[in-house]
C-alpha cells in the first residue's frame, strides 16, 4: 500500500490505475495500490493514521519540516526506516546515481549519514523556474503602454488595464501570491528565510523594506486593481476566472499561458498572452528574487515505513525510476503511445500538441508526480509555444539562485526548531496578510506580524541555521 496525496489523474480513482503505474507494475512484477487522502487532509489524515500505528508501506509525506523533531525524530521513532542498507543491496540504479551524483545525499541524508527517501528531484537550475507573471498583449495594445519593467509601470499598466476593461486586472494563482516572489524581489527580499550576498541569512518580513513592499502591494489592492478574491477564491474558481477572460494580468505556471489561450481566443480571437519579466525598481536591474523551485521536493519523495514487510520489492519498485527506462517511463510515459526516439532522444508524439484540450491537460494522462529525477528534455519539450519558450528566459532573469537558501542539515532539536517556525510563519504571514489588506494598517500593524514571528522564534531560526551554514563553509 502506498499512501500518496499527489493525484494528477481525473480519469481514474486510484494513481496504481495510470497509464505509467500499471506498466510501472509490470516492469518490475510489484503489484501495489494507492490510498489518497481527500484534497486538502493529507496533514490531518497522516495525524490520524500515526496515532492508530496503521501504517501503509510507503508513505509521501514532508518528514523534514511537518513532522515534530523532523525526520530524524521519524526514523528514531521507528515510523520510518533507514535505506542505506537497502539501497546497497537491492538498488542497484539508485546507488549508481549517488556514486556519480555524491551532492545528493546532502539533501536525503540525515546528519549521521542515514538516508531517510527515495526522492522528487529537479537538478538543473534551467527548469526549475515555471511560474511568473505573463499578460493580456492585446489588452495592453488598447492603452497604449508598452511592456512594463519597473514598479511604476506595472502600476500605470494596472491602473490603464482597469481603465480600459473596467475589472480588477490582476490575479494570482489560486491566491498564492507568497509561492511566486513577485514584486517582492524589487525590493532586495523574498519571501521566508533567504541568503543575502554576503551569505547572512534573513526572513523577508523582519525587513525595513518588507513595508515598502507591502504598502506598494495594498495601494494596487485599494485601488482595485488585484483581484478582491485574492484571500477567498479557490483554484478552481481562479482558473474559470482566467479561462473566461476575467483576468489580464496573471501570476501563474508556464502551462497555462497554452491552457488559458486556448480558452480565451473562443471568447476572443484577437486574445493574446505574452510573459512579461519581473518588476524592479530601476530599469537595467535584476529582480532580487523571482520563482524557483528546489532541487528536492520531500512531498513528492517515498518514504519506506517499519510496516513494511516487503522490503525487496519495494526497493525493486522504487528504484526503477532510477534507471534510463525508468527515467523516460516517469517523464515521457510509454514508447509507442506518448513519445518515440528520434536520434537517440526520446521526442513526444504529435497527436498530444494536436489535442483538443492542448498539451498540457492531454499529457497529464500519462504522467506522475513522484520519487524521480525530472528530466531537461520532458521540460523543453513541455513548452508548445514561443511564449512559453520566452517566459523560461524572463523568469530566469532574477537573482533568484544567488539568494535561495541552501540545504542545512540539522539535528533532531534543530529540526524541530525550524519545522515548527516554517509552519507556523506561513499561517502568521497569511492571517496578518488578510487583516493587513482587508481590515487596514491600523488593526494590523508591522509591529504585531513581527512580534508574532519573534513569538515563533525567528531569530533562534535563523541563528541555528546560520550557524550550520558557516559550518558546512568550513568543511
Amino acid at each position: 500500500m502506498v499512501w500518496w496525496s499527489q493525484n494528477r489523474y481525473s480519469h481514474v480513482n486510484n494513481m496504481a490505475d495510470s497509464v505509467v503505474y500499471l506498466k510501472l507494475s509490470e516492469e518490475t512484477g510489484v503489484n501495489f495500490t494507492f490510498e489518497h487522502p481527500p484534497k486538502g487532509e493529507h496533514r490531518e489524515r497522516f495525524l490520524v493514521m500515526n496515532s492508530t500505528e496503521d501504517l501503509p508501506d510507503i508513505i509521501s509525506h514532508d518528514f523534514i519540516n511537518d513532522y515534530p523533531g523532523g525526520v530524524e525524530k521519524a526514523l528514531d521513532d521507528g515510523l520510518i526506516i533507514p535505506l542505506n542498507d537497502i539501497i546497497d543491496k537491492y538498488c542497484p540504479n539508485m546507488k549508481a546515481m549517488l556514486e556519480v551524483r555524491p551532492d545528493i545525499l546532502n539533501y536525503i541524508s540525515t546528519s549521521d549519514g542515514r538516508i531517510f527517501c527515495f526522492p522528487s528531484l529537479q537538478l538543473e537550475r534551467e527548469i526549475r523556474t515555471y511560474m511568473g507573471p505573463f499578460i493580456r498583449k492585446d489588452i495592453l495594445d488598447k492603452t497604449g503602454l508598452g511592456i512594463p519593467e519597473t514598479v511604476d509601470e506595472w502600476y500605470e499598466m494596472l491602473v490603464a488595464m482597469k481603465k480600459v476593461t473596467g475589472s480588477e486586472p490582476l490575479s494570482f494563482y489560486g491566491g498564492k501570491f507568497m509561492d511566486t516572489d513577485f514584486l517582492i524581489g524589487a525590493y532586495g527580499l523574498s519571501w521566508g528565510l533567504y541568503i543575502d550576498d554576503s551569505g547572512q541569512i534573513h526572513y523577508g518580513a523582519m525587513e525595513e523594506a518588507f513595508e515598502d513592499f507591502i504598502l506598494e502591494l495594498k495601494r494596487w489592492y485599494d485601488e482595485g486593481l488585484i483581484s478582491s478574491g485574492i484571500f477567498t477564491d479557490s483554484v478552481s474558481v481562479y482558473q474559470a476566472k482566467a479561462r473566461k477572460g476575467r483576468n489580464y494580468v496573471y501570476i501563474d505556471y508556464l502551462s497555462a499561458i497554452e491552457t488559458y489561450q486556448s480558452s480565451l481566443r473562443e471568447i476572443d480571437e484577437e486574445a493574446l498572452l505574452i510573459p512579461v519579466g519581473y518588476p524592479v525598481l530601476e530599469k537595467e536591474k535584476k529582480a532580487f528574487s523571482g520563482h524557483i523551485a528546489p532541487v528536492f521536493s520531500p512531498y513528492g519523495s517515498a518514504y519506506v515505513t517499519s510496516a513494511n514487510e516487503h522490503l525487496v520489492e519495494t526497493a525493486r519498485l522504487l528504484d526503477y525510476a532510477y534507471s534510463s527506462e525508468g527515467n523516460l517511463l516517469f517523464n515521457f510515459g510509454i514508447e509507442g503511445i506518448t513519445y518515440e526516439i528520434v536520434n537517440g532522444n526520446p521526442v513526444y508524439m504529435q497527436y498530444l500538441y494536436n489535442s483538443k484540450i492542448g498539451f498540457t491537460e492531454e499529457i497529464k494522462k500519462y504522467l506522475a508526480i513522484g520519487p524521480y529525477i525530472r528530466d531537461y528534455r520532458q521540460f523543453n519539450q513541455m513548452m508548445t509555444t514561443n511564449e512559453q519558450k520566452n517566459a523560461v528566459e524572463l523568469w530566469n532573469n532574477t537573482d533568484a539562485s544567488t539568494h535561495e537558501l541552501p540545504w542545512i542539515p540539522l539535528n533532531g532539536e534543530e529540526s524541530t526548531l525550524v519545522g515548527y517556525f516554517l509552519n507556523s510563519s506561513d499561517e502568521i504571514l497569511l492571517d496578518w496578510l488578510k487583516g493587513f489588506f482587508t481590515v487596514g494598517r491600523k488593526a494590523m500593524t508591522f509591529e504585531q506580524l513581527r512580534n508574532e514571528l519573534q513569538d515563533a522564534r525567528v531569530d533562534e531560526v535563523i541563528a541555528v541555521l546560520q550557524k550550520n551554514l558557516d559550518e558546512m563553509a568550513d568543511e
